[in-house]
């Protein structure tokens, strides 16, 4: 609200800045260092007590020094309220490898599993166990203080510890688990053969799941009923191979003969030789020679990136 303080680096985009002022609160903007992003020393000196909140943007690719970032979390204390606001593509947009690993290594580690069937469950897995601030490791950074987790989820069945990889959620997986899954993928990566978890005061701990892909498939069907059309919403959320799913769907709208079926979900692409795959695109072309003349079937990502898209 109006006097509140965000800090925004100098080098960012726009809706970084305009967000702040919708909310009536107020940009400070901080100076950016070599790399190009925000520069936690001059964050420092911006940090007031109208300090509500700070933006960190990876731009185009390069990443801030998250290390000096967490250093400043770790100056919260059990006074403290911090507020993490996280959504969906966290696991790609705040990065900080563990020991030992490049950004480039967890890079290649991510697009061969982007590349195989693994699904995000298993994914994001091994994204905890290559990070110092994914499975709850943010909160413990945050210690003592109070951590609350606002999340935008894009994951299956909301599952909190998926969302962004759940860098506020305690973990429950394990670095065997990580590795198990990169072994059924035939994946090599520098993980240690332990068990371990992030031990976390859970009394000091809250996270809330704010949207997710249901909700917004129910104010979609909402908006059409408005408008007279009969709506009905896939029960399941959609998931597996992009060209199997889409023909599930289609024989589902067509036996329950409604006007409108809506669905949502995260399906995957096994890619063959140099494709580039892009599972949204699969999903529509697969079941355009069965689709009958009078049904119009489309497909819509938000993830950024489907193919050469």
């Amino acid at each position: 609200g109006p006097g509140t303080e965000v800090i925004v680096p100098g080098h960012t985009f726009f809706a970084s800045a305009s967000a702040i002022i919708v909310a009536k609160a107020i940009p400070v903007i901080a100076e950016i260092d070599d790399s190009h992003t925000i520069d936690p020393v001059d964050v420092e000196k911006k940090i007031t007590k109208y300090t509500k909140g700070i933006i960190v943007v990876h731009m185009k690719g390069l990443s801030c020094d998250m290390d000096a970032i967490m250093e400043i979390a770790k100056n919260a204390n059990e006074q403290d309220l911090v507020i993490c606001i996280i959504s969906g593509g966290g696991s790609a947009m705040m990065p900080m490898p563990i020991p030992g690993v490049s950004l480039n290594d967890k890079i290649e580690i991510t697009r061969s599993l982007l590349r195989s069937t693994a699904t995000i469950e298993e994914i994001n897995t091994v994204r905890k166990h290559l990070s110092l601030i994914k499975g709850g490791k943010l909160a413990a950074a945050c210690a003592p203080a109070k951590v609350l987790g606002i999340y935008i989820s894009d994951v299956p069945f909301d599952k909190i510890e998926n969302i962004a990889s759940g860098p506020t959620v305690p973990d429950e997986t394990t670095t065997k688990d990580a590795s198990d899954i990169l072994k059924k993928y035939g994946i090599n990566a520098p993980l240690e053969e332990e068990n371990h978890l992030v031990i976390l005061d859970k009394s000091k701990i809250e996270n809330y799941i704010v949207g997710s892909n249901i909700k917004t498939l129910h104010h979609l069907k909402e908006f059409a009923e408005k408008k007279g059309i009969r709506t009905a919403i896939f029960p399941d959320f959609l998931k597996g191979e992009a060209s199997k799913t889409s023909r599930i769907v289609l024989d589902k709208f067509i036996s329950e003969g409604m006007t409108l079926s809506i669905f949502g979900g995260e399906t995957v692409v096994k890619i063959k030789g140099n494709g580039y795959g892009g599972r949204n695109q699969e999903m529509a072309l697969s079941v355009i020679e069965e689709l009958p003349e009078d049904i119009i079937f489309m497909t819509l990502a938000t993830d950024g990136v489907d193919g050469m898209t």
